[in-house]
């Protein structure tokens, strides 16, 4: 078994953030998988069978203003979780790519330090998040998405124009994760 579930966010608007802090994001959220998966999956294909499970986010699917780094790396890892698992079909080795909505962990915390956060009815806990990923890393699923609400968010994010998807992340941005108003759109 191979997973993959370190990772962090920064809240707040592209521009206002540190560019060493964006890029710090990127090593962490994409290049360690990368790195973990090119040092661990040969010993897998050569013993035959093996479980990847690299956790993504639903924010891999659409926009996400407001923390548009971490969206674009969650992207990267749902897209190297699929392509992998193309790639290593008829080894033994299953890829999964685990796209949870919001988990009840520290990441919030960490993403917008001293902003209160009011939490949100549909978060899943880190063990039953946890528990799911697992089952369906054991089953084979390429993608897992836990709770009916994110796969119905996933798979509008993927049947809807993408004019129409950037609409509404530009209307739902933070506030979607329990932190104030949506993020002003830009002019021009």
């Amino acid at each position: 078994w191979l997973v993959n579930n370190a990772g962090t966010t920064r809240f707040g608007p592209f521009l206002d953030g540190d560019p060493a802090a964006q890029a710090m994001l990127v090593r962490l959220n994409c290049e360690s998988v990368v790195a973990l998966c090119a040092a661990i999956v040969p010993d897998l294909v050569a013993r035959g069978g093996g479980r990847v499970l690299n956790v993504a986010s639903l924010a891999a699917f659409q926009p996400t203003p407001g923390h548009a780094v971490y969206g674009a790396t969650k992207a990267f890892v749902l897209s190297l979780s699929e392509s992998l698992s193309v790639e290593l079909d008829g080894t033994g080795v299953t890829v999964t790519a685990l796209c949870p909505g919001p988990v009840t962990t520290e990441i919030f915390d960490a993403g917008a330090p001293g902003v209160p956060r009011r939490k949100l009815p549909f978060e899943l806990t880190a063990a039953r998040c946890a528990a799911y990923g697992i089952a369906a890393a054991d089953r084979g699923d390429v993608v897992a998405v836990p709770t009916a609400l994110s796969k119905a968010t996933a798979q509008l994010s993927r049947l809807l124009p993408r004019a129409a998807i950037r609409r509404l992340s530009s209307r739902i941005g933070l506030s979607f994760l329990g932190y104030g108003a949506p993020p002003r759109r830009a002019r021009g």
